[in-house]
């Protein structure tokens, strides 16, 4: 269970941080926004600590044919896509109403 002082460091990176949504066609199914690491450089260790949280406290999900690691914070499923801490660039978002509609 995420920490109280955790979850408030998640609300505030949430908060500050630039979200985009997705228009891919390939993910019209599956509305959901997105962050890029390299959107704030001089935020890079709270990205980072973010994507530390998500793996550290969140729950397998599967999504088509792929398992995430998701977790929630105030309504909302976040998630990364690489394994590697530092070869991840984006991390994800979506209402958690809105996950699993096209599973």
């Amino acid at each position: 269970m995420l920490r109280k002082e955790d979850k408030e460091f998640c609300r505030n990176y949430i908060y500050v941080t630039r979200w985009q949504v997705a228009k891919s066609k390939k993910y019209k199914d599956a509305p959901h926004e997105y962050t890029v690491r390299a959107w704030n450089p001089n935020r890079e260790a709270d990205f980072e600590t973010f994507m530390s949280l998500i793996r550290t406290y969140g729950y397998p999900e599967k999504f088509n044919n792929s398992t995430y690691t998701y977790l929630e914070v105030d309504g909302k499923k976040y998630w990364t896509m690489f394994s590697s801490i530092k070869s991840t660039a984006i991390i994800n978002r979506t209402d958690t109403l809105l996950l699993g509609l096209s599973d």
